[in-house]
Parts: structure tokens; sequence; C-alpha cells
């Protein structure tokens, strides 16, 4: 897949909980992810995203759809994101990360 086109296979579904999880990552307290996942996701991650296989795409849908839902505690969508394979971690994290600074540029801005 080459440039934004890996977007158009994601699927994103709103809950209460994934609104929580934006919003304790707009005051900067990301709970899914340590700081060392996060720093890894974002080296060479525009070159890694363009060329996402199927199966990675399926991988982190499955794992968004874990993530997002009502009925996982957040200590079990912790375990979910510790177990998922580099890759498909890496993805997910840039994309909440995608997801949270689009919702800080659609929102009231934050005063840290």
């Amino acid at each position: 897949m080459s440039g934004e086109d890996w977007k158009k296979e994601l699927v994103v579904k709103e809950t209460e909980q994934l609104d929580n999880l934006l919003t304790a990552g707009q005051w900067g307290h990301h709970l899914l992810f340590s700081n060392e996942q996060i720093e890894r996701a974002f080296q060479d991650a525009e070159d890694r995203l363009s060329g996402l296989a199927r199966g990675t795409l399926d991988r982190v849908n499955q794992a968004l759809a874990s993530l997002v839902s009502d009925s996982t505690t957040l200590i079990e969508k912790r375990s979910l994101v510790e177990e998922l394979p580099e890759d498909v971690r890496s993805v997910l994290i840039y994309l909440y990360f995608r997801i949270l600074d689009q919702r800080l540029e659609e929102g009231t801005p934050t005063v840290h």
C-alpha cells in the first residue's frame, strides 16, 4: 500500500472506553502503551505504514476491536497490547496518536 491508503483498511468504532482513553491521552497519559513501545512505534513509522501487508492490517483491526470494547478492562487491554507482534503494536500505537492528534485539532486546546 502506498501513502495514506493503509487508513482505508482500518476500522475504529467509538465507544465510551475509547473516549476515556483518548481523553487521558490528551493530558499525556497513554494508558495502553509504555514509553519504550511509543518510541519504537515512531521510528520510521511512515515508511513502515506504506508497506503494510494485508495480514498486518487484519491483526490491527482485530486488536482495535478488542481495545475499543467496553467489555474488556484496562489491564486486559494492556496485556493484549503487550502480546501483539511488534509490527502490529507499532501500527496500533501510531494510529492511536494520529487519532489523538485529530481529536486535539478538532477540540478545545488542552492547557498543561
